[in-house]
């Protein structure tokens, strides 16, 4: 056999077995392209039996909404400290068990890899819209055909030596054809390097007929002195629906957000909740 065949062939199986990787933009729940967007916020929830081996649960002043994580991220991205993963690719990628994601013009990456029951095998898949589950970013979602996807972050590559994950945001797409509503939450994972800790989100979610009328937004922030290092979404009815829209914000420990102007919405939103009395 030729050199050239056997080259070619090679060739072939190298892309096939490359691991996903995305290239982080700067605007969550875009519009130009695509027009469906975020219908509602998921609000916080103190249900401890879903952060069971997870660590305490650190309350409600970490809860962000779309209004106040949407500028945060595209400010971070502007300085090379965050982005938003749409999940949009060329071609098919099936029953991958982990991504990269690159943001800072390339300059910096990390690993998010899939845990536990995520789907077939361990696995998630990428795949274009369906009729039932909307992106609410151009054409492309992450498939989850599991109740569970647990996720890490790891491998961190031209990242400063302290530079942590410090806050995330995640979209549940609601979905048609399915059986009624179902539970959904969100965990975020957080440590200190000695301690760690959770704060989850919840919201009931249309499965039935709520395709681009039920895509439910979490966003959670680390607190001081912790960072994110994994995330969870759980339904606990065996529900299942597609994703879209990971965003992430980061910055050095043991800074705050604040600290580059990206934590304003959080100090106004936690002043808010005590002036409120929550």
């Amino acid at each position: 056999m030729k050199k050239s065949v056997l080259f070619a062939i090679f060739l072939v199986f190298a892309a096939g077995a490359a691991k996903a990787a995305f290239n982080a933009v700067g605007v969550y729940d875009e519009q130009d392209v695509q027009s469906n967007q975020v219908d509602y916020d998921m609000g916080y929830s103190s249900n401890s039996s879903w952060t069971t081996g997870i660590g305490q649960t650190l309350g409600d002043n970490q809860i962000l909404t779309l209004q106040e994580f949407k500028p945060m991220v595209e400010q971070a991205f502007t300085n090379g400290r965050g982005g938003v993963v749409d999940f949009e690719h060329q071609g098919t990628i099936d029953d991958a068990s982990s991504f990269d994601v690159k943001f800072d013009g390339g300059n910096k990456q990390f690993t998010v890899t899939a845990t536990g029951n995520s789907g077939a095998a361990g696995t998630f898949k990428f795949d274009e819209t369906g009729g039932d589950r909307t992106p609410i970013s151009g054409a492309d979602r992450l498939q989850g055909n599991s109740q569970s996807l647990d996720f890490d972050f790891s491998d961190y590559i031209g990242m400063e030596s302290d530079e942590r994950i410090k806050a995330i945001g995640w979209t549940i797409l609601g979905r048609s054809n399915s059986s009624g509503s179902a539970n959904w939450r969100v965990i975020a994972r957080y440590t200190n390097g000695t301690d760690t800790g959770s704060s989850s989100t919840f919201r009931t979610i249309n499965m039935s007929s709520g395709d681009t009328t039920h895509d439910s937004f979490s966003g959670i922030a680390a607190p001081d002195g912790y960072w994110i290092t994994g995330m969870r979404i759980n339904s606990d009815q065996g529900a299942w629906s597609a994703h879209d829209d990971f965003g992430f914000v980061t910055v050095p420990e043991p800074a705050t957000l604040a600290i580059f102007g990206l934590g304003g919405c959080i100090v106004s939103l936690n002043k808010r909740k005590r002036r409120n009395g929550r």
